[in-house]
């Protein structure tokens, strides 16, 4: 929400004024929640964009002189936090790729008030949680703000495009022999249980899933990739490691919980990105972060407490304010955010956040050694039994854990 306003300020943009008035029309039950401009033509949107903060823009995607693309991409530059929509009627693939890197959502018109609504109201909900204002101050310190490679896009507009194979995407990700080694290594991983070993990114792809294999794309930008010392390269490699764990643990984990083929990639998803904030101030603030680990290690403060006291919001927080941007599933953004603190989510049952705070917990009850073999390691990830009660998994937790020990064995 924009700091000078009590309510949500969301632009609806359109160039026909009866498409308009039906929208004003179908969202008049939401007046008393959000403040709603309704602008006819993306001309008349940048303009608007110009002068005062907004929260959201709903754009359609043809329209002439200023189309849908230019109005995200405005929207993306002035308001980086802006929740960003195209709601549109036209099937034109080259423009709906140029779309990607801007929009969060996908929505088709004629729309049901109701999928609008509870998009609109699913999205502002992990971000009215988040402390933005220090956000925004935090990553206005970076020195090195996280930007999203040509590589990179070219393969999220790969995945996301609705006509691409997974033969093309494969043979992508294959030109880059590093990248297509990771993806094998974790496919591979004993935490995915598999019964073969598998030798081509089209095999990982089919049993990962594209989410997955997004996920592990934003992972190998940012934290191998980066030009720093070699301690925090170093640093970030083991990070790296750790989050193919974590992700690995997650998926498993939500696979025993009978999962929907979503769910259990969205929780990957969030195991593999759940410390891209880690990554971030490690790079930016060596000095900085490691005093926050000494809290964390004397036992006077718990990870996220140590890291809003030295930078003023913890890496969870970041890490989910930038997978929001980057237009990441809402779930996948809301377990980031909430996997060390589940609770101040305030939602319930069965979801990717429940999951990756019990995969959080496993995998920081070890250590991981250069050989690669696991040792105990101080439970720095403490269970938040409260809340793993109201969604019905406190007795279980234990017996997740348990069961993933004996799959692995000694690993």
């Amino acid at each position: 929400m924009t700091d000078t306003q009590s309510k949500p300020v969301i632009l609806f943009v359109d160039d026909e004024p009866n498409i308009l008035s039906g929208l004003r029309r179908m969202l008049r039950t939401m007046r008393g929640e959000w403040q709603m401009e309704f602008l006819t033509g993306g001309q008349e949107a940048l303009d608007r964009m110009g002068a005062e903060p907004f929260d959201a823009v709903v754009s359609d995607m043809r329209m002439p002189s200023v189309d849908g693309v230019a109005v995200l991409t405005a929207a993306a530059t002035r308001n980086p936090e802006s929740i960003r929509f195209i709601l549109s009627g036209y099937a034109e693939q080259e423009a709906m790729l140029e779309a990607l890197g801007y929009a969060h959502r996908f929505i088709a018109k004629p729309c049901d008030a109701d999928v609008l609504v509870s998009s609109l109201k699913s999205a502002f909900g992990v971000r009215d949680l988040l402390p933005m204002k220090d956000l925004r101050v935090l990553l206005g310190s970076l020195k090195s703000v996280p930007v999203l490679s040509d590589r990179y896009l070219r393969l999220v507009r790969e995945i996301d495009d609705p006509t691409t194979s997974t033969n093309i995407i494969a043979k992508t990700i294959e030109e880059d022999l590093g990248l297509s080694a990771q993806i094998l290594r974790l496919a591979n991983s004993a935490y995915f249980n598999l019964n073969r070993k598998l030798s081509s990114c089209r095999q990982a792809i089919d049993v990962l899933g594209l989410d997955t294999v997004r996920a592990l794309l934003t992972v190998s930008e940012f934290y191998l990739s980066e030009e720093v010392s070699p301690e925090v390269a170093q640093e970030s490699k083991k990070l790296a490691e750790r989050s193919l764990i974590l992700g690995g643990v997650t998926r498993r984990i939500a696979q025993e919980l009978k999962m929907d083929e979503a769910g259990v990639e969205q929780a990957a998803s969030a195991g593999l990105l759940a410390h891209i904030g880690t990554a971030i101030l490690r790079i930016n603030h060596p000095d900085t972060f490691e005093k926050a680990m000494a809290m964390v290690e004397t036992g006077e403060a718990q990870v996220s407490a140590a890291e809003r006291v030295t930078f003023g919001a913890s890496h969870a927080e970041l890490g989910a304010y930038l997978m929001g941007l980057w237009g990441f599933a809402d779930e996948v953004v809301e377990a980031v955010a909430f996997h060390h603190n589940p609770d101040n989510a305030q939602t319930t049952g069965i979801r990717p956040l429940s999951v990756l705070h019990i995969s959080q917990a496993i995998v920081g009850a070890k250590r991981v050694s250069d050989s690669g073999l696991f040792s105990r390691n101080p439970d720095i990830y403490p269970l938040d039994e409260a809340y793993l009660e109201k969604v019905g998994l406190k007795e279980r937790a234990g017996t997740l854990a348990e069961n993933l020990d004996n799959s692995m064995g000694s690993q």
